[in-house]
């Protein structure tokens, strides 16, 4: 089964990617339609019906048959941030976090209807280049090979192994290219994924997942924020991509309910994880860290860091850190919800100029334009457009509007939904483009799974940052593949065994005499 996720005959391509490329498309609605009926009834409401038909649809709009399954787990990851406040609210009564939060049902509905336009634009960027991405990836994939997993395992951790004793911080060394040198850097992580992805299909090598697994996340401590989850997050999604849930096939279906015990297992030590940092450690290690009590190199402060985890777990409150993490899972709406009152009604609306703002800071690029503003915190887009005292960056801190709000507020909502759309088709056409300088499929699996798993997961993101920090990686990413992505394609795969010196009888030869 090594390949057996990536294979697709050669024939028809074109028209596959159009029909057979989306094999979960029509389940995926009936099933929608099946849980919409049943939210309906039990919450009692229009809204939540609308809700899981929109999840359905939209994750089965986006699962291709291609072994990346990054926008289904990118627009699931939205909707949870859309909702999750709204069904917290209908259980317990109230809304975690605010007292006053508006028409919430109103911003929860046109965040819904936002996913769609975005699934749709993606679906078009698809289709405007499946005929040459169909070729591209079936010369990927005839002849396929697998990466040496030793060799994946041992780039890893030379790649990570920086990360233990330098806290490299671009942005303090050269302003003016940090932000390709940290889309350099991300890179690294392009080989963790293919890690985790191969050890996952081919099921072997688990105790090289593990080793890296640990080996990433220590260091991740050190941070402001919750990195430490990025590699099980790369966990998941990897058990994600290699699910077979259009196979009628019994050893797919047997597989895919081990996979899916391991997503439970992953996704229950997410949420385990998300509970300790909101309810017990994240507002006390950001303090330790903006005052200065805790300084060094990143071994220094991933001690002190689990120290702070274990004071966290001392005084956890599972009834606080449930709040916590309500309140912190269901903000983005209700900003949207002070928006949808405040603009135009108070504050008109700004025609573009967020966008304009946007693009100009996307396609200008620091190392040529060194005058170009520092984006800095987002808090000024709370307070300014939905009217809400929120912390901003003389704590340290910056609260995200969310990008669908940005859009309501420079062209309302029919406006909203066109850019969305125009939205979906720049992710659709990135998407397939990196296809035609990745080195192998694996490589460009990995590739877009690191490029939208880090700017198309967040619901809260800043339309410039979203933009820019997409652009920006497939540039960076495409000119490493390009560049460099041979010359690695060909030492991560496997040696051929040496051939018999003359007299010599190989291994196999010898074993097959004795039979």
């Amino acid at each position: 089964m090594a390949d057996s996720l990536m294979a697709i005959p050669s024939r028809s391509l074109g028209q596959q990617d159009r029909v057979s490329d989306y094999p979960l498309q029509k389940r995926f609605l009936i099933y929608g339609t099946a849980a919409g009926i049943f939210a309906l009834i039990v919450f009692q409401s229009m809204l939540a019906g609308f809700a899981f038909l929109v999840l359905f649809a939209c994750v089965g709009g986006v699962w291709r048959r291609d072994g990346a399954a990054v926008l289904p787990y990118c627009l699931a990851y939205q909707w949870f941030f859309i909702v999750a406040g709204y069904f917290f609210q209908s259980w317990s009564g109230f809304y975690p976090g605010s007292n006053n939060i508006g028409e919430i049902e109103r911003a929860v509905f046109w965040s819904l209807v936002g996913l769609i336009a975005v699934v749709t634009g993606i679906r078009v960027g698809l289709l405007v280049l499946s005929k040459w991405t169909s070729q591209a990836r079936s010369r990927l994939q005839e002849p396929r090979k697998e990466y040496d997993l030793k060799m994946l395992f041992w780039c890893v951790i030379a790649f990570y192994s920086i990360s233990w004793f330098i806290e490299f911080s671009p942005i303090d060394r050269a302003f003016n290219i940090a932000q390709i040198l940290y889309r350099v850097l991300e890179f690294r992580t392009v080989f963790l994924f293919m890690l985790f992805l191969s050890i996952v299909r081919r099921r072997k090598g688990y105790t090289y997942g593990l080793i890296a697994l640990v080996y990433t996340t220590i260091p991740a401590f050190s941070s402001q924020m919750s990195a430490f989850a990025g590699s099980f997050l790369l966990t998941f999604i990897a058990l994600l991509s290699c699910l077979r849930l259009d196979s009628k096939l019994r050893k797919d279906r047997r597989r895919n309910g081990q996979i899916i015990l391991a997503l439970s297992a992953t996704a229950c030590a997410l949420f385990v994880m998300a509970l300790i940092w909101q309810g017990g450690v994240k507002f006390d290690w950001r303090n330790k860290l903006v005052t200065g009590a805790v300084t060094g190199s990143p071994m220094d402060k991933a001690a002190a860091f689990l120290s702070t985890v274990d004071n966290g777990i001392t005084r956890f409150n599972l009834e606080t850190a449930v709040e916590s993490l309500a309140e912190r899972t269901s903000s983005g709406p209700a900003y949207f919800s002070a928006v949808l009152e405040r603009v135009p009604a108070t504050v008109p609306h700004e025609n573009g100029a967020l966008v304009l703002r946007a693009l100009q800071l996307t396609f200008q690029p620091r190392f040529l334009f060194p005058e170009k503003p520092n984006l800095g915190g987002d808090s000024w887009l709370v307070r300014k457009y939905a009217g809400l005292t929120v912390a901003g960056a003389e704590s340290g801190t910056s609260i995200g509007l969310g990008y669908m709000a940005e859009l309501y507020i420079d062209f309302g909502i029919p406006g909203m939904l066109v850019a969305l759309l125009v939205y979906g088709l720049i992710i659709g056409l990135a998407y397939g483009a990196l296809v035609f300088v990745s080195p192998s499929y694996t490589f460009y699996v990995g590739a877009v799974t690191i490029m939208f798993a880090q700017h198309f997961t967040s619901y809260e993101g800043e339309i410039a940052k979203l933009l820019g920090g997409l652009v920006q990686t497939f540039i960076i990413f495409s000119l490493l593949l390009k560049v460099l992505g041979p010359y690695i394609h060909g030492r991560l795969l496997p040696r051929a065994s040496p051939s018999p010196r003359f007299g010599e009888v190989s291994p196999q030869v010898a074993a097959s005499r004795l039979q």
